[in-house]
């Protein structure tokens, strides 16, 4: 399988992706991706190394802090997919005083073309809920004092209870 790099250079190059230098993202776009990628997020799908380097664009311009690889050894790679753990750094501009770091998993999926060469044809960025929850202090506070403990907590095992009273009536 020839993908033009090692599995010890791919964290570079997801490192050289995530940049907020232009000509550097670029770079990696025209060379490890096929020219119809899909770039999926959870607020968008675009489709296109032209638009996937549009979407980078207005995340580097509204966005002070650039995305990093958590850690460089926790790279998977099977040959076909490589998922890394992100950490996105959410610090606006305008409001630089803000800054929140949302855990993410970037998944890089290849496949060979008809050059003999595995291109990345789709990059799939997830965040969990619980991820942007832990992210902002006051919500998550709220959420694992209030909603997890009292409200979520107390219901299932009110539930649990009733359910357990009721199957011991029936018999």
């Amino acid at each position: 399988m020839d993908l033009r790099f090692s599995d010890q250079t791919l964290p570079e190059i997801v490192s050289d992706l995530l940049s907020h230098d232009e000509a550097i993202y670029k770079k990696v776009l025209d060379t490890y991706f096929i020219e119809d990628a899909i770039l999926t997020h959870p607020f968008l799908n675009v489709y296109g190394t032209h638009n996937i380097r549009k979407v980078f664009r207005v995340c580097a311009t509204f966005n002070k802090s650039e995305p990093e690889i958590q850690d460089k050894e926790d790279v998977v790679f099977d040959g076909t997919t490589a998922i890394i753990n992100i950490k996105q750094h959410l610090c606006p501009r305008v409001l630089p005083f803000i800054h929140f770091v949302v855990p993410s998993i970037t998944t890089l999926k290849f496949r060979k073309e008809n050059d003999g060469l595995y291109y990345v044809y789709k990059m799939e960025d997830n965040w969990t809920l619980e991820g942007l929850i832990q992210s902002v202090p006051l919500i998550c506070w709220c959420y694992e004092n209030i909603l997890r403990k009292l409200f979520f907590g107390k219901l299932i095992t009110g539930t649990g209870f009733l359910i357990d009273k009721a199957s011991s009536y029936m018999k």
